[in-house]
C-alpha cells in the first residue's frame, strides 16, 4: 500500500462513517489543520466517483475558519488554542481565571462554565498534574481526558485538546521508505530519578522499535552529557542525573497505527538530536516538549577544542523537504532546527532539495528555520528558557560579548575590568551597589577572568572550585515590583507556589526571607530539580524603579541606565 494510503486509511473510514449523519459537520469542524491539509492534498481525480469528492469545499471552509482571523482585533482559533494551552501548562492561573481567559480568546459561551462546580473541580485537579514536570505521560493523558469529558461541547476545545497533546508528547518526524508525505507520531518521554540508569521503550506490538534502541540510548546519553557539561557543579544532584532512567512511551503511537495494513518498523536515526533535547528539557524541569522540532543525527563527541568533550556533531538527515512540508501543515511548531548548510557539500542533492522546497512552500511556511553547527547550538535554539549556567535577560549585548569563549570581552588588563576586579576583591558584603559609571560589560570581563583564568590557577589536587554561574538582568520601567521579582524567580527555577507566598507576604522582612531561600539554593533537589539559583546575580538599570528587598546572596547591583 502506498504511503499516502497508509496515512489516510483510517481517516477515510471515519469520514465515510459520519458522512450524512448529524455529527459530520462537528467532526470536520474540529479536525486539526494538519489533517485538513492531508485531505486537501489528495488529487481531485483520485476522489472522482467517490462520495468524498463533494466534501472538498467543506474541508477548505473548515481550514479557512481555523487559520484565519475573525476580525481586526481577533486571533485565529488555532493561535488562540496555542495561547490558551500555554497558560494551562505554564501559568499559575487558578481554574476560574483559566475559564475567563478562554472566554476572552474564543467565545462568551465559555462563561457558562464559571458556574459549573464540576468543571472548576476538574480543572483544579488537572492543572497541577499538567504543570508538574514530573507527572508521567499516562497521568497527563488521564488529566486531559478528564477535562475533555466535561468541555467537549465548549467552543474550540478540540483544538485546545490537540494543542495539549502536542505539548506533552514528543513528535519525531518520520518518512516512509517508499517516499511520499512525512508524518509525526506522539512519543511520551518520562524521566525517573531511580538510580537505575535504564533506557526503556514501551509499545504494544503494532510498532517495532528494535532498530531504534541504540539511538534511544545515544540520545539519552547525549542529553546527560550536555547537562553535566553546563551544570557539573550541582553537587549530589549531578549523580541523580547521571543515574536517571528514561522511558520512551510509544503506546499512543501504537494505537494510532494498529489498524494499518502493515506493521510499522522504525528505522534510521534522524530523531536522535530531537529526543536528546526533549530529555534535556525534562532534566531541566520543563513541563512541555517545547514548540521546536529537530531533525538530524548525533555524531561523534567533539574533542578538538576546549569544552568540546561536552558536545557532539550534528549531522544532516535525508528527506528534509518531506519533513518540512509536514511541519508547515501542522501550524503547531514555531521553529525547525537543522544542521548548518556549510556541512553540506556544494554538490550534495539535499541543497537543491531544500532550496526547491522553500521556494514551493513560500506561502505555506508557518515555521522559522534555524541552521546550527553542533548539538550545544541545537540546545541554545531548542531550550527557549535557557539551559546554560550563564543567563541573560534583556542583555543581548553582554551575551554577544561573552559567548563563545569570551572572545569579545575586554581583557583583564583593561582599566574597566581592573576596577571591577578590585571592587569585587574588596567587597565584604554579599551585595555590591556599584557606582553608575561602572560598565556591566567590564563586569562580565572580570567574571570571565575569574572563571577561566584565576580559577584554573588553583591545582585540582588542592581543591579547584567549580566554575561560577551568573545571570544578568536588565530592569525596565514597565516591569517593577512583583513583575520584576517574578523574572528573578523564574530565572532561579524556584517553585511558583513559593513565589505566591513571597508575593502575598505582608512585610518586607518576610518577603526578603522567601527571596533569600529562593536565591540561596545552589543545588537542585528531587522535589524541585529545576531550582538552582545563579552564583552571581547582576541587576542593571535598577534606577528605573525601586528594588526594595536586599538579600544575603551573591549579587552585584548596577544602577546605571543603558
Amino acid at each position: 500500500m502506498a504511503s499516502q494510503e497508509k496515512m489516510r486509511y483510517l481517516l477515510f473510514h471515519r469520514i465515510r462513517d459520519t458522512t450524512g449523519q448529524s455529527e459530520y459537520p462537528y467532526f470536520i469542524a474540529n479536525l486539526p489543520p494538519v489533517t485538513l491539509h492531508l485531505l486537501l492534498n489528495i488529487q481531485k481525480l483520485r476522489l472522482s466517483g467517490s462520495s468524498l469528492a463533494s466534501l472538498r469545499t467543506e474541508w477548505e471552509a473548515a481550514l479557512e475558519k481555523l487559520t484565519s482571523k475573525g476580525g481586526e482585533s481577533r486571533i485565529s482559533p488555532v493561535n488562540g488554542a496555542l495561547i490558551f494551552t500555554h497558560h494551562i501548562l505554564g501559568s499559575t492561573a487558578k481554574p476560574i481565571s483559566t475559564i475567563r481567559l478562554a472566554k476572552s480568546i474564543f467565545s462568551n459561551w465559555w462563561r457558562n462554565y464559571e458556574q459549573k462546580q464540576e468543571v472548576i473541580d476538574a480543572l483544579g485537579a488537572a492543572l497541577p498534574i499538567l504543570r508538574s514536570p514530573w507527572s508521567d505521560t499516562k497521568a497527563r493523558i488521564l488529566a486531559i481526558e478528564s477535562l475533555s469529558r466535561l468541555l467537549a461541547s465548549a467552543p474550540y476545545w478540540q483544538l485546545v485538546e490537540n494543542a495539549l497533546y502536542h505539548q506533552i508528547f514528543a513528535w519525531p518526524l518520520l518518512v516512509f521508505r517508499d517516499g511520499g508525505t512525512a508524518i509525526s507520531l506522539p512519543v511520551g518521554i518520562d524521566v525517573y530519578f531511580d538510580a537505575a540508569s535504564k533506557v526503556d521503550s514501551t509499545e504494544d506490538g503494532s510498532i517495532d522499535t528494535s532498530e531504534w534502541r541504540n539511538s534511544l540510548r545515544d540520545a539519552v546519553e547525549a542529553a546527560k552529557v550536555l547537562w553535566r557539561g553546563k551544570h557539573g557543579n550541582f553537587g549530589e544532584f549531578r549523580d541523580e542525573v547521571s543515574n536517571a532512567s528514561v522511558t520512551f512511551d510509544f503506546g499512543i503511537a501504537d494505537r494510532i497505527v494498529k489498524d494499518f495494513p502493515e506493521r510499522v518498523t522504525l528505522k534510521e536515526s534522524s530523531m536522535e538530536s530531537y529526543f536528546s533535547q526533549v530529555v534535556l528539557s525534562r532534566l531541566l524541569g520543563n513541563v512541555v516538549s517545547t514548540s521546536s522540532i529537530v531533525t538530524g543525527s548525533i555524531g561523534n563527541r567533539r574533542w578538538d577544542e576546549p569544552g568540546g568533550y561536552a558536545d557532539f556533531e550534528f549531522l544532516w538527515p535525508w528527506r528534509v523537504a518531506d519533513k518540512l512540508r509536514c511541519v508547515f501543515s501542522t501550524r503547531f511548531f514555531e521553529r525547525v532546527i537543522l544542521p548548518h548548510l556549510d556541512d553540506l557539500a556544494p554538490e550534495d542533492p539535499r541543497r537543491d532539495e531544500l532550496r526547491k522546497c522553500l521556494r514551493e512552500c513560500r506561502e505555506e511556511q508557518s515555521t522559522e528555520l534555524n541552521f546550527v553547527k553542533h548539538l550545544q547550538h541545537v540546545a541554545d535554539s531548542f531550550q527557549t528558557g535557557g539551559w546554560r549556567q550563564f543567563r541573560y535577560v534583556r542583555c543581548p549585548d553582554i551575551a554577544w560579548r561573552t559567548h563563545p569563549s569570551g572572545m569579545r570581552l575586554p581583557g583583564f588588563e583593561t582599566k574597566g575590568v581592573q576596577i571591577w576586579l578590585s571592587a569585587l576583591r574588596e567587597c565584604t558584603s554579599s551585595v555590591l551597589d556599584a557606582p553608575g559609571d561602572m560598565n556591566p560589560i567590564d563586569l562580565a570581563g572580570a567574571l570571565w577572568h575569574i572563571n577561566m583564568n584565576l580559577r584554573n590557577q588553583i591545582l585540582l589536587q588542592v581543591g579547584r572550585p567549580p566554575m561560577m554561574s551568573w545571570a544578568f538582568i536588565r530592569a525596565i520601567p514597565e516591569e517593577q515590583d512583583s513583575r520584576f521579582w517574578h523574572v528573578v524567580w523564574r530565572l532561579a527555577g524556584a517553585l511558583d507556589k513559593d513565589f505566591d507566598n513571597f508575593y502575598r507576604c505582608a512585610t518586607s522582612a518576610g518577603a526578603a526571607q522567601f527571596l533569600a531561600e529562593a536565591l540561596n539554593c545552589f543545588s537542585p533537589t528531587l522535589s524541585c530539580p529545576s531550582h538552582r539559583a545563579p552564583d552571581i546575580l547582576v541587576l542593571i538599570g535598577t534606577d528605573h524603579g525601586p528594588v526594595p528587598i536586599s538579600v544575603e546572596k551573591g549579587m552585584a547591583y548596577s544602577p546605571e541606565s543603558h
